[in-house]
């Protein structure tokens, strides 16, 4: 085979390497992205939740 040949498809192969881990790494990024938030950020009440009003001060 021509070398230059065999150059260009070592350059090839390291392009698509370079793809892939660019691609995983995209991947990465969004799931951790999408994980965070879909975490709680904080303790307490939870919009969209009714609250009832319990008179806990005349229970005493």
């Amino acid at each position: 085979m021509d070398r230059f040949v065999d150059s260009n498809i070592f350059l090839r192969m390291a392009q698509d390497m370079e793809d892939e881990d660019h691609e995983l790494e995209v991947k990465t990024y969004q799931h951790r992205r999408r994980r965070s938030l879909n975490e709680r950020r904080y303790a307490g009440s939870i919009p969209g939740r009714v609250r009832i009003h319990r008179d806990h001060i005349s229970g005493d």
